[in-house]
């Protein structure tokens, strides 16, 4: 034998080997063929160790070469050495069209055996039939492979389809399916529970369908068996087999897509059902926000009757004032010595002309006193009454006036914000010697001082106000930080700010005594309309994010163009990082990355604690010390308009 023909058969006996066609023969190809040949397990390891010549696991047909002498001597390899197949055969394959190559080689093995068989036997026509079969068998798995290969399309098609559907219901339900998740966790999993139940019962009930179906078929199949022949019978057996497992997948299949459908319907059930509770609840909201604009409006009208009443008062002061300075002369030159020592208080029955104006600034007064209070927080949810909230913050250092020779009774205007003062200075105590004035109701407004109360009582009354706005995105900490800061406490339960909250603190800036009327606005998105109200009004923004938000520190930016797309000159800034308390606890906002924020804006920068009091004071006197400061400025620059004026004409002439 020459050596073309041993490398002839050296390849056959490779490609053999090589189940997958790849060229390459692997441990588990090698271990087929050689369970085929009836080569013992043990010897199957060894054997594909001596044929990997490199050693790499791997025997490409240079290591079979190779290593082929060597398995020859251990191994009989006879079963190896086939004859060829002849031409016969070679124009059998060639007219089936390459359909033998799906076979396994042991499966070709046998059938060209059994070929060579006939061959030898003189029956005539035997060939012929054996041939026939031979295609009929392959004709038939070509049509079950194409059958298969179709329904295969199918199903990736019809998996390809409900995936793209799940994917797109999946994008459009991820949002709400996050709001809903702790909410929903329980009864999702009874419904979930009660569903495999129920699908449980109905896979149960389909099985035993199936199993019935089964057993008529294999019945039939059975039947069939003993009336036709042995070919047949395989045929159909094999048919059997791959369209049960074919429709066993099916099926499976069928029961999953069904279970998703069912289930997605159910979550879009149920978001319909939240959508309506969310549009009724918004639905509610608008009507209390109109009801809310209505009771803003009445206030706004009794703001503008108590203004007016305001004016009334003061021409009836002034015409008091004259009565008071012609009854001052008339005691002047009728009174004695005795009569100057003896200090009383003026009553009602002293002007008897002005009764009916005094009552109107007694009303007012009295409502005065009991509504304003500078140490009470205003309820929350207010964002609809800041102009009543501003008036009586105006008010808050007017409740209790004293008299130490002087009148003194401020007044905020809302709408122009000028500050009107009334002042009188007689030159000495007046006195009535009428016993029965002492019987009358004394005025409200004008309360005697002693001459022993300090001077810094009287200062901090004419203390200036100034307008802080703590703005920030909601759970910042505005209202702990809020709360420290009035009352140096810290809660852990305190509710979301709705609308606007108010307070008032007093600072020594710079050695004067000064009044900060701090507006605690909502940091929600449907109360930034509110907030933006309040920024046209204020001296000086307080604003605050949370260091142990990425968002809330990113949003600081869009706050401060609120800021400046609202306010008409520049109002100065400060930056709060809050919560450094548990910044460590948790990878927050670097303090670096605060100040170069408030370096780009020209604002101040501080981080505070509201849990444990850090910097919360020195935040605000910072900022309390700026707005001061400009302040200032514009009072340099411009002239201040004064009611005054008239006034202090009368008070020269009449020396008061």
């Amino acid at each position: 034998m020459g050596s073309s023909q041993e490398l002839a058969q050296l390849q056959n006996l490779f490609s053999a080997c090589d189940v997958r066609g790849s060229g390459l023969v692997l441990l588990e190809d090698f271990a087929s063929v050689c369970g085929d040949l009836g080569v013992e397990p043990g010897l199957v390891r060894p054997l594909f160790q001596m044929l990997d010549v490199d050693g790499d696991g791997i025997i490409d047909f240079q290591d079979f070469t190779a290593g082929f002498e060597e398995v020859s001597q251990t191994l009989n390899l006879q079963a190896f050495h086939q004859p060829l197949p002849t031409p016969a055969w070679e124009e059998l394959e060639d007219r089936l069209g390459g359909e033998l190559q799906h076979l396994s080689s042991s499966t070709k093995e046998w059938l060209y055996g059994f070929y060579q068989d006939l061959q030898g036997v003189s029956v005539p026509g035997l060939i012929q039939q054996y041939e026939r079969v031979v295609e009929n068998v392959s004709y038939d798995l070509r049509a079950q492979r194409l059958n298969i290969e179709k329904l295969e399309s199918v199903l990736k098609r019809t998996e390809g389809a409900t995936a793209k559907q799940i994917a797109e219901m999946e994008e459009d339900l991820q949002h709400h399916l996050t709001k809903m998740e702790r909410q929903i966790r329980e009864e999702e999993a009874q419904r979930l529970n009660a569903a495999v139940q129920e699908l449980q019962r109905k896979h149960e009930m389909e099985t035993l369908s199936l199993q019935t179906k089964i057993d008529q078929m294999t019945k039939r199949k059975d039947e069939r068996l003993v009336m036709e022949n042995k070919e047949e019978s395989t045929k159909l057996k094999n048919q059997i087999f791959d369209l049960s497992q074919e429709n066993e997948q099916l099926k499976m299949t069928l029961l999953r897509a069904q279970t998703d459908i069912s289930l997605l319907q159910t979550e879009v059930d149920r978001l319909k059902d939240y959508m309506t509770d969310q549009q009724t609840h918004h639905n509610r909201e608008k009507e209390q926000l109109k009801s809310m604009v209505e009771e803003r409006r009445t206030f706004t009208n009794q703001i503008q009757i108590l203004n007016e009443a305001n004016k009334s008062l003061y021409d009836n002061n002034d015409s008091m004032r004259s009565t008071l300075s012609n009854l001052e002369n008339e005691r002047k030159r009728h009174s004695s010595p005795s009569h100057l020592s003896e200090p009383s208080v003026i009553t009602y029955s002293s002007f008897t002309v002005d009764d009916d104006p005094y009552r109107k600034f007694s009303d007012v007064a009295t409502w005065a006193d009991r509504c304003i209070d500078s140490g009470v927080s205003l309820p929350r949810s207010v964002g609809y009454s800041d102009v009543d909230s501003e008036f009586g913050s105006e008010h808050s250092n007017s409740s209790e006036e004293r008299w130490n020779g002087s009148i003194h009774y401020a007044n905020s205007d809302i709408e122009s914000e000028v500050d009107g003062k009334l002042k009188w200075s007689p030159s000495r105590p007046l006195s009535r010697a009428d016993s029965s004035a002492s019987s009358k109701r004394k005025l409200p407004a004008f309360t005697p001082r002693k001459q022993g109360v300090p001077a810094e009582e009287v200062s901090q009354a004419s203390s200036p106000i100034y307008r802080l706005v703590l703005a920030g995105d909601a759970g910042s900490g505005k209202s702990s930080f809020l709360l420290r800061l009035c009352l140096n406490e810290f809660r852990g339960d305190i509710p979301t700010t709705l609308g606007v909250d108010f307070q008032i603190k007093k600072l020594m800036v710079d050695g004067d005594h000064t009044t900060l009327q701090i507006w605690d606005t909502a940091g929600q998105e449907r109360f930034r309309s509110i907030a933006k109200s309040y920024f046209r009004k204020a001296h000086g923004v307080l604003l605050m994010y949370d260091v142990t938000s990425e968002r809330s520190f990113l949003n600081v930016r869009q706050w401060i163009d609120e800021i400046k797309n609202t306010s008409d000159k520049p109002i100065p800034m400060m930056l709060i990082g809050n919560k450094t308390d548990i910044r460590t606890e948790m990878n927050g906002i670097q303090t670096s990355m605060g100040e170069k924020l408030a370096m780009a804006y020209s604002a101040l920068f501080c981080e505070t604690s509201a849990k444990d009091g850090t910097n919360v004071v020195e935040a605000v006197l910072h900022l309390a010390r700026e707005v001061k400061k400009c302040t200032d400025l514009e009072v340099e620059n411009k002239e201040p308009v004064t009611l005054l004026g008239i006034q202090d004409k009368k008070s020269n002439c009449c020396k008061m």
